[in-house]
């Protein structure tokens, strides 16, 4: 079940998120913040899933995984900046583009290196366990006494509605 992450919680996590050196990682805790999209969604990513709606908000183009029916959603602009410079640094990648199971369509992924899609793991998993870590936000339990961080991304089983302000997006399950 998501959870609410209370406002001091998440003013001591953003700058955290937001100075993340990997661009890969920080795009995707961004987007699953902003648009409500599951892990495996965001994984599964196209190169061209970013645009913006007339009026210019940037809009993010959701495969049909669970539906087979895309979906678009609006997204921060904060998001879509991030978005943009994985955007930018995967469009001129070698990799060839995979074909998608439930499709049969060609696609080049946006979050992958080497040739094979970065895992969810490594994509929010150890990114927000970081985070939590570095602000504090930490449960004392854990087999190394060093515990977790009391926030996680998003999983694949429950979906927090997209956004309609920057304050609706604060929902996370809990780790």
């Amino acid at each position: 079940m998501p959870r609410f992450i209370p406002d001091h919680e998440l003013d001591k996590l953003m700058p955290v998120i937001d100075a993340i050196a990997c661009p890969f990682q920080r795009a995707a805790l961004l987007v699953a913040r902003w648009s409500g999209a599951r892990r495996t969604e965001i994984q599964r990513l196209p190169v061209d899933c970013l645009d913006r709606y007339p009026d210019g908000t940037p809009r993010l183009r959701l495969s049909g995984r669970k539906t087979y029916r895309e979906r678009v959603v609006p997204l921060h602009e904060d998001a879509a900046e991030a978005l943009q410079k994985v955007i930018d640094l995967r469009r001129h990648a070698p990799e060839r583009p995979f074909t998608d199971e439930r499709t049969g369509e060609e696609v080049r992924y946006l979050f992958m290196s080497h040739g094979k899609l970065l895992s969810t793991y490594y994509l929010f998993e150890t990114s927000i366990q970081d985070a939590c870590k570095a602000v504090g936000l930490v449960r004392p339990d854990g087999c190394d006494g060093a515990g977790r961080g009391t926030v996680a991304a998003p999983t694949d089983s429950v979906t927090p509605s997209a956004p309609s302000s920057p304050n609706a997006a604060r929902s996370c399950t809990p780790s």
